[in-house]
């Protein structure tokens, strides 16, 4: 029975036992649900939870201090492709650290671009930072993983990690579809057409569609007297393009994740600014919905985060995220994207190998680790 609907009768007197049962059941089933979905918390906690410590104290004997501030609260978001995808399904093609100021809700974003050179832990040898996970991976399971990653946040920031979640491609697919899409709001049309062919590779999307590419050229042609003249050739060829037109969308869980993929017509850095910008629509889409009082819809969310996710983070810590999370004041958002623009902190090059690596502008990271632990200070620059 929907809430507020009742059940017309022409003997009142027995309805107040009728509500009486009704309302007996309805909070033994709240009750399940609630149970039930602890029980989850609990479980899918046990399952993804892999909190050890192996390679941390290698920041000590490098002399750097991590910056741990206790009115802040630290946290590194990977993305990974995932296992299915057999050419580097678990190189972490998104590193984004998120950092909260418990006292004023103030949220900043410092996206770290996969082609970062940087020395592995516990190695001599320098590699792109998105080959951290899977080198510590290789060496120590999912724990190493999260904390090899954890380390080379840590040597580009200068901030203390708190906790580290790792996520591959189909955990945002679902996790978007389980509360009802993201809206965007684009200034411009977003064209991406030459990324993906035959509709994608993450399952079909209405944003894409297919243009028409037509050319004319000039061609000799033979006549049957054995002449030569030239006359006009028309070519027509078809390709899959990935549109948003301006305006507001609501993108489903496919459309969004092929939105924060984009990136060949565009750049690792744009395509960093728009992964924070459906991280921010989720979070308002799950205040709009009050999906922490809905048992339901919180054990569906627990399926996705048991299926996709790998974590660091202690069920104790939990509520504070969620408490913190809803404080967050989206128009006060505070961006550090690490690009090489002209006040930008990264040079980019080919390397001996010739890999295309991006590096420190002035040679060491001490500039980044300013802006990172001066983030939220009141000179500190807001960006969209």
């Amino acid at each position: 029975m929907e809430q507020g609907s009742y059940i017309a009768n022409d003997n009142p007197p027995p309805a107040r036992k009728r509500r009486k049962f009704f309302y007996l059941m309805g909070a033994i089933l709240f009750g399940a649900l609630i149970i039930g979905g602890v029980a989850r918390v609990s479980l899918t906690y046990e399952r993804i939870s892999e909190n050890q410590g192996l390679r941390i104290k290698e920041l000590e004997d490098e002399g750097l201090v991590p910056y741990k501030d206790p009115d802040r609260l630290n946290l590194l978001l990977l993305g990974l492709r995932g296992q299915a995808d057999m050419e580097g399904g678990f190189l972490t093609d998104t590193m984004l650290v998120v950092s909260i100021e418990k006292s004023t809700g103030q949220a900043a974003f410092i996206s770290i671009p996969r082609d970062l050179w940087i020395q592995m832990p516990g190695k001599r040898t320098h590699n792109k930072i998105n080959e951290a996970y899977v080198l510590g991976l290789m060496e120590g399971g999912n724990a190493a993983g999260l904390e090899y990653a954890q380390v080379v946040a840590t040597r580009v920031t200068g901030l203390a990690i708190d906790g580290v979640i790792s996520a591959d491609l189909d955990a945002v697919k679902e996790f978007i579809d389980a509360i009802g899409g993201v809206t965007v709001n684009l200034r411009r049309p977003f064209v991406e057409d030459r990324q993906w062919t035959n509709g994608g590779d993450m399952g079909s999307s209405s944003a894409f569609v297919i243009w028409k590419d037509v050319t004319t050229s000039t061609e000799a042609v033979v006549l049957q007297d054995g002449t030569t003249t030239t006359q006009d050739v028309i070519h027509e060829s078809e390709r899959w393009v990935f549109y948003l037109p301006a305006g507001a969308h609501t993108l489903d869980g496919a459309t969004a994740l092929y939105y924060v993929r984009a990136r060949f017509t565009s750049s690792d850095f744009d395509r960093a600014r728009r992964q924070h910008e459906v991280l921010v629509a989720a979070r308002d889409r799950l205040r709009s919905l009050g999906v922490l009082l809905n048992p339901i819809k919180i054990n569906e969310l627990l399926g996705v985060v048991e299926r996709h996710i790998v974590t660091d983070i202690s069920l104790g810590m939990v509520p504070e995220l969620a408490k913190l999370s809803s404080r967050i004041d989206a128009s006060s958002l505070k961006h550090i994207i690490l690009d090489t623009s002209e006040s930008g902190y990264l040079s980019a090059r080919r390397n001996e190998q010739g890999l295309y690596i991006l590096e420190p502008r002035d040679g060491s990271f001490a500039a980044i680790r300013k802006a990172a632990r001066d983030v939220f200070a009141q000179h500190a620059e807001v960006t969209e």
